[in-house]
């Protein structure tokens, strides 16, 4: 129970900080949360996500958000859409885009093919956890391109990953 403690206590100091999680330590137990707050995966890095998983639904969370989810296969995503099914856990959020905090992934056209092919992975992990919406990030602007044009370039990109995506139900 101790180690128990001692994940929740790092997981709550994560979250919310650790004034919060000092206040909380002790309380009663788990909430049942009202909205679908929706800790992250890989706060707790020295735990497997399944593991991860059942401390936030132990916790009351029902929902969670995973920016590594693309890097996985889809026979790992596969086993976490299971233990989500058992949790009754929904998925949150992922970004889509492995460039979105470079200068390679909208804003510059060159890089467009790399950005819709994440698009398109995001599309197929999509049709197995079933998450409703996903992140994208635009990239960082370059120096190389007019701003106004860095713009227009993101706006054609977006275009074009929403012809892939329309024909699912996420946003």
């Amino acid at each position: 129970a101790a180690g128990f403690v001692d994940v929740v206590s790092r997981l709550l100091s994560a979250t919310f900080g650790a004034s919060f999680a000092a206040a909380v330590q002790g309380a009663a137990g788990p909430q049942q949360y009202h909205l679908r707050y929706a800790p992250r995966i890989g706060w707790l890095n020295d735990l497997s996500v399944p593991d991860q998983l059942q401390i936030y639904a132990d916790w009351g969370f029902r929902a969670f958000e995973y920016n590594g989810l693309p890097r996985h296969s889809n026979e790992e995503i596969a086993a976490i859409r299971k233990k989500m099914d058992q949790l009754g856990m929904s998925m949150g959020v992922f970004v889509v885009n492995s460039g979105g905090w470079k200068g390679d992934a909208m804003v510059d056209p060159k890089f467009h093919a790399g950005f819709l092919a994440d698009v398109k992975r995001a599309v197929e992990i999509h049709g197995i956890v079933g998450n409703e919406c996903a992140t994208i990030t635009s990239g960082l602007s370059v120096n190389h391109l007019p701003l106004e044009q860095q713009t227009k370039n993101c706006i054609e990109a977006m275009k074009r990953a929403g012809e892939m995506v329309e024909k699912t139900n996420m946003t």
